[in-house]
């Protein structure tokens, strides 16, 4: 998983420059695709949980790619054949893969943002080197520690982030205070557990979850 990337880091020729940083960006909506170039950080909703409320579209998650073409559609600014290289699933292929694939997106229909970085290591067309070493070494999907905007910000920053992934345990944190109490030995055990680094879940491998409910049932035996 996230060692594939820390290979391909490694045989990385691109000079970044001095800083980066994924925590400081921001998702700005597009109203043309003129705006877009290859190298760019876009995200829109997942789809499959997409929900009409009113005139607002609601989604439980944002999905993440990285532009690798972009031509506007007969003259028009609003519609536009994109490249992507993100995690994907095909009709022949349920497994989740980086795949480079082709879409029409039509801004009158979908909600598309940019992300922009204050501290962006890398320029647009390290970025997508980036993307097509990654899609060539197929590092595994796993959701915590190695989904699509965790490959986005790595091509991007060099650094692993997912912004829906921190809410998702701070979201976790509120609840299991609120079962267990604040403090709770048990709801420390899960957090770190959450925590756990991609080398870690690596290094456990196939046995990830007799692992972790092994390691869970041990501490609750012995704090309660």
């Amino acid at each position: 998983m996230g060692n594939v990337l820390e290979k391909v880091e490694g045989q990385h020729n691109s000079v970044p420059t001095p800083t980066g940083c994924a925590y400081c960006s921001e998702k700005i909506r597009l109203v043309s695709f003129k705006q877009l170039k290859p190298g760019d950080h876009i995200c829109q909703s997942g789809r499959p949980f997409m929900r009409h409320l009113g005139r607002n579209l609601k989604c439980l998650y944002t999905h993440h790619s990285i532009v690798k073409g972009v031509i506007c559609v007969n003259g028009t600014d609003y519609i536009a054949d994109l490249t992507l290289i993100q995690y994907y699933t095909t009709p022949y292929d349920v497994k989740l893969k980086i795949r480079e694939t082709s879409e029409t997106g039509d801004l009158r229909l979908d909600e598309m943002y940019i992300v922009r970085y204050s501290h962006s290591r890398f320029q647009p067309n390290q970025v997508l080197d980036r993307a097509q070493k990654a899609l060539e070494h197929d590092p595994k999907y796993f959701l915590p520690f190695l989904n699509c905007e965790h490959f986005c910000t790595w091509c991007t920053t060099g650094e692993k982030f997912s912004c829906q992934i921190e809410r998702a345990k701070e979201i976790m944190k509120t609840l299991l205070d609120s079962m267990l109490g604040a403090g709770s030995k048990v709801t420390e055990l899960i957090l770190q557990f959450v925590d756990m680094t991609t080398n870690d879940v690596t290094n456990v491998g196939d046995n990830l979850g007799m692992h972790a409910l092994g390691m869970i049932h041990g501490q609750l035996q012995e704090w309660l």
